[in-house]
């Protein structure tokens, strides 16, 4: 269970760093090709295409980091599933007059 750990760690640190860049296609790199993405208020996405475009979309919404936190992990044979939530740090654009 450690190895797993470790490495949904780590392609957590490549999402965050991926984001930080601004890269949507490497953050939805971060995901298999059927990854579903839950975002409040709004249907499942599903594939990495539709991941990297609400990425893209966050990003320029103000999203500029993004925290992430594993809430929950299950292991079954060869299959391990992660649970978990993001926490975006936001900077709305200057006002301008």
């Amino acid at each position: 269970m450690r190895a797993i750990r470790q490495a949904i760690d780590a392609a957590n640190q490549s999402f965050v760093q991926a984001f930080q860049r601004g890269d949507a296609a490497g953050v939805a790199a971060c995901y298999t090709a059927e990854a579903r993405l839950l975002p409040p208020n709004s249907p499942p996405l599903t594939g990495t295409a539709a991941i990297a475009a609400f990425w893209q979309g966050a990003r320029g919404m103000g999203v500029k980091a993004a925290k992430l936190e594993t809430v929950e992990l299950e292991t079954r044979g060869d299959l391990a599933v992660e649970i978990g939530q993001y926490t975006p740090t936001i900077q709305p654009a200057p006002e301008t007059r």
